[in-house]
Order: structure tokens, then sequence, then C-alpha cells
């Protein structure tokens, strides 16, 4: 019986340090999946998920301060890619019929749009796998390795002969 006892106390003790929902993301009729998880300025997270509006879905950037419930970042729907690069956070949307990439100001929440990456319509270019290296950002956008010092005259096309690129 102490046996019993004792691994019903302890059973107790450990239903406390289960998982716990922060906040629902995702309102609507499915998940958030939150994803590319960027460690920011000290003791900010930034994240894609999905989010709920109107009966229509779109994924935006969040951000969560020291682990607190997180926060919509308005302004950020269609984002696909994130980094944080020279005190900013990055990232790559698929927005207004084409890719472009834009810099979420970190300290005053205001989106600025640099540049589009392939502006031409009637294609599909999938820009993908953004990174940061030193004083550039690199990409790809279907088979051309793009760099970015995070202007719109700094970002090029480094090669359009890349074949099936991947990270």
């Amino acid at each position: 019986m102490k046996f019993f006892t004792a691994f019903f106390i302890c059973l107790l003790g450990l239903s406390g340090y289960g998982q716990q929902l922060v906040k629902d993301l995702n309102t609507g009729p499915k998940g958030s999946n939150p994803k590319e998880f960027v460690f920011g300025a000290t003791g900010y997270t930034y994240f894609i998920a999905k989010s709920y509006n109107n009966s229509y879905e779109y994924q935006s950037i969040w951000y969560s301060y020291q682990g607190g419930v997180p926060i919509l970042v308005s302004g950020t729907e269609g984002a696909r890619e994130l980094v944080f690069f020279q005190n900013s956070l990055y990232f790559i949307t698929d927005g207004d019929g084409a890719y472009s990439l834009k810099k979420l100001g970190t300290s005053t929440g205001s989106v600025q749009f640099i540049t589009y990456i392939f502006p031409q319509t009637g294609f599909e270019y999938d820009a993908h796998d953004l990174v940061a290296s030193g004083d550039k950002m690199y990409f790809f956008s279907n088979n051309s390795l793009w760099v970015s010092q995070g202007t719109e005259v700094t970002t090029l096309e480094l090669s359009s002969s890349v074949i099936n690129p991947q990270e």
C-alpha cells in the first residue's frame, strides 16, 4: 500500500510539469504550424505561424519576449523565411504576386520593403533558404543564387545557373 501511495503522490507532482498551452495562435479549424524560430535581440524569439482571421488563413511573424505570450506582428502576412541579420529581422514574403525581401524594425515593429526578388509575372519563383553569413545574406530563387546586405541596391543575383538548389 505504501508503494501505491508514493507512486500516486509522485504522479500528481509530475502532472504540473507537462505541456501547457500558452496561446492558441490559430483560432480557426486548423493548427498554427509554428516554424522558422529565430532568436533576435536579448530575450526576443521570432517565428512564423499560421493565423486565422475572417475565414482567411495566412502565415505571419509572431514574437515572444522572454518566453511570454506570443504576439502577432502586423503587416507580415505571407512570411516564409526568417533570419536575424545586423540587429534586424529580415524575411521573405510571397505576397503581392511576387516574392520580396522585407525587414522588420525590431525596435519600432515597422515593416520595411527592401526589394522584389524576381518581380516577373506569370512565373513561379520560389525564394527560399535565407541564411546570414558574415556581412551578407544569401538565398535561392529557382535556379539563382542571390546575395544581399539588407538594402535594395545590395540585393543582387550572383548566379543564374544553380541546378536544383537545396539549402
